[in-house]
């Protein structure tokens, strides 16, 4: 079962990442434009994640265009056109709006939010659908409208037709847009802080605050819906960035965990014993895990600002809750690091080989579900990256793979307790008997933390799946997390008759529960077992460097 688990693991953070932020080629088929052409210097963000453009890029709601020394036309799907000049900073919004009683028709709402710059967009008439063009401080409604539109670095709003008509709210100045130049680009911050993100695209805060600079733009605005929109959307992110540091307190404080860990590793000698080396190992791993777990768990807050932004309040209600799983599995990750630290610290100075192992048996089911929780939250993430995309089928499919996770996790709970539990009871034990019993119970949780990350692993496999969008893989996996979920409710089952035994030290019942865990244990391996193992990925080696010719004139440079 560990082969392929590892084996797993390693797929599944490649394919995560690949999928998530570079690639569109298995993205859903709901895309409202496409990139129909760009020249020079052209900065994309599709879903949060910076791309490089390609021509017919599909582009999704709440996609961002911005330009430096290049222009971009997009051509969204019902023929409308946008063209983006130089040094500007543009978002594409459109969703369908609520409808308010049962003779309304659904209606499409297109709103292109003018950060800084210039565009010129042009549209037919078409029934169910509006278009608005957002400015700082104007909004105007369009009526068959072809006409350019922009902002200064002041947060000047201006526009003018050249066909149709409009409507237009708040301070508007009707004349042509200036092109801009990169001196007065330079004076904007919302244009600073989209090449700063840019160019550091991996830095999720400075992603979160180059939102926030696009927003403040709009605080001069005096629409009440985009009023509301911006101050919903600001009190979001200013949430979000609070949960941020808290998480990087928390990081902090279990990195002294690695670091006595670490320490310990250094200080070992001939003598120390191979139990040492392998709990101080594997807490320090763990601590690495921890951080990936608050890593991955930043992707859900960032598309809950996204939607927020947009206003899609069932994308935003499914991103809320992946933020709430993630969260939920971060408090269970950091309880599970600190476990780790002081069973590593057990192991590091008892001279007693119970202690010693049933430390390491506590360590490793620590290892273990900090790895279900990673699971968890790559589980419930791919649920939001779906929902941004509008795909509803692939997204409901994911719903019920977290409800199985959400059972998982309550599992991930007890076991992270009962490993905390056999730590104590071992420490305090003043009989032989009694610290068995507490190695017992440490083995126990590590075989039910091992367990669980599988079930876990299975449901992120199945999530990916479905993000992949193969039918053969999606029929598989979640027939196989189907099948799980009766075996989960078994262990849930087993879990708390060891707690029980082991609350009333009664031996007979602590033999009966443990038979009981290895039953449900057994079961479950057996359902997972058929999984075929993932192929190999072939190696990729450089190409080698072409031999220099000696005769070749030196380079000027």
């Amino acid at each position: 079962m560990k082969i392929l688990q590892t084996k797993w693991k390693n797929i599944i953070f490649v394919c995560f990442f690949f999928f998530t932020f570079c690639g569109y080629a298995f993205a859903s088929p709901h895309p409202i434009a496409s990139l129909k052409e760009f020249s020079g210097e052209v900065m994309i963000k599709n879903v949060g994640k910076w791309i490089q453009p390609e021509k017919d890029l599909p582009l999704y709601s709440g996609a961002k265009i911005v330009t430096k020394q290049g222009t971009a036309t997009v051509l969204f799907n019902d023929g409308a056109t946008m063209h983006v000049d130089v040094f500007s900073s543009i978002r594409a919004i459109e969703q369908i709006e609520k409808i308010t009683s049962v003779s309304d028709e659904p209606a499409r709402l297109r709103r292109i939010r003018i950060m800084m710059g210039r565009s010129k967009y042009e549209e037919q008439p078409a029934n169910g659908r509006k278009t608005k063009i957002e400015l700082p401080t104007a909004v105007a409604a369009l009526r068959g409208t072809g006409g350019w539109f922009g902002a200064d670095e002041t947060g000047e709003s201006v526009g003018k037709l050249y066909e149709g008509n409009m409507e237009t709210f708040g301070e508007f100045k009707e004349l042509a847009p200036k092109i801009m130049n990169l001196a007065r680009a330079e004076n904007s911050p919302t244009w600073k802080a989209s090449t700063t993100s840019f160019s550091a695209s991996d830095n999720k805060v400075l992603n979160i605050q180059e939102i926030q600079a696009e927003l403040n733009t709009f605080l001069a605005n005096t629409d009440p819906v985009i009023k509301a929109s911006i101050q919903k959307t600001l009190s979001q992110i200013s949430a979000v960035l609070t949960n941020l540091e808290n998480k990087q307190e928390k990081l902090q404080q279990a990195q002294q965990v690695k670091h006595n860990s670490e320490t310990q590793i250094k200080n070992a000698t001939q003598n120390t014993p191979k139990e040492v080396i392998e709990a101080n190992k594997l807490s320090g791993q763990a601590v690495d895990t921890y951080a990936a777990a608050i890593e991955e768990s930043i992707n859900a807050d960032i598309v809950l600002i996204l939607e927020t932004l947009k206003g899609d309040t069932v994308a935003i209600a499914t991103a809320r809750q992946a933020k709430t799983q993630n969260d939920r599995a971060l408090g269970v990750a950091n309880k599970a690091v600190q476990t780790a630290g002081m069973a590593a610290d057990l192991a590091s100075t008892t001279t007693n080989d119970i202690q010693r192992s049933t430390a390491l048996a506590v360590v490793k089911s620590a290892a273990n579900n900090l790895e279900a929780v990673v699971n968890t939250i790559t589980t419930s993430n791919a649920g939001a990256w779906l929902v941004a995309r509008d795909d509803e089928t692939g997204k409901d499919k994911i719903e019920n793979l977290s409800r199985m996770d959400s059972k998982s996790l309550a599992i991930v709970e007890k076991s992270v307790l009962l490993a905390d539990k056999a730590l104590a009871e071992v420490k305090i034990a003043t009989t032989e008997q009694d610290a068995i019993l507490a190695q017992t119970l440490a083995v126990s949780a590590e075989q039910l933390s091992e367990t669980t990350q599988n079930v876990l692993l299975i449901s992120t496999l199945a999530a990916q799946a479905v993000k992949e969008q193969n039918s053969e893989k999606i029929a598989s996996l979640t027939q196989t997390a189907e099948a799980l979920a009766q075996s989960i409710e078994n262990l849930d089952v087993a879990v708390d008759a060891i707690d029980n035994a082991f609350e009333s030290q009664d031996s007979d019942d602590i033999k009966d529960s443990t038979d009981s865990l290895n039953e449900a244990v057994q079961e479950i391996q057996e359902e997972i077992q058929d999984i075929p193992e993932p192929e190999p990925e072939p190696e990729i080696r450089p190409e080698p460097e072409p031999p220099i010719d000696d005769d070749e004139p030196a380079s000027p440079i």
